[in-house]
């Protein structure tokens, strides 16, 4: 077991037999890197609305990331017809705001 890794930065591990005579080959090497899944970004605010559109932004600071960089960000809404709720509208790319 290993202890002390950084989220985010890249380890590789090998294993290397010894006996009496010496060291045998090392394994192929694993490599990995801890992370978890990002923390929910802060509740959207309205940033702008008329009556055919609506824009929102969000706010995600680095420590929220899991440990690995953002790559994309998906809004869902509720359109509020026949039940229907949260549909993905749209992926934002690395922009903290969505317009419809």
């Amino acid at each position: 077991m290993s202890s002390g890794l950084v989220t985010g930065r890249k380890y590789r591990f090998r294993v290397v037999a010894k006996n009496v005579i010496g060291f045998g080959a090392p394994s192929s090497h694993l490599e990995m890197m801890p992370a978890t899944t990002p923390s929910s970004p802060n509740t959207p605010t309205l940033t702008s609305l008329s009556s055919t559109s609506i824009q929102i932004s969000w706010t995600f600071t680095e420590s929220m990331n899991g440990g690995t960089p953002i790559t994309d960000y998906t809004v869902y809404w509720d359109a509020g017809i026949n039940g229907n709720s949260e549909v993905a509208a749209a992926s934002t790319g690395l922009w903290g705001t969505f317009t419809t």
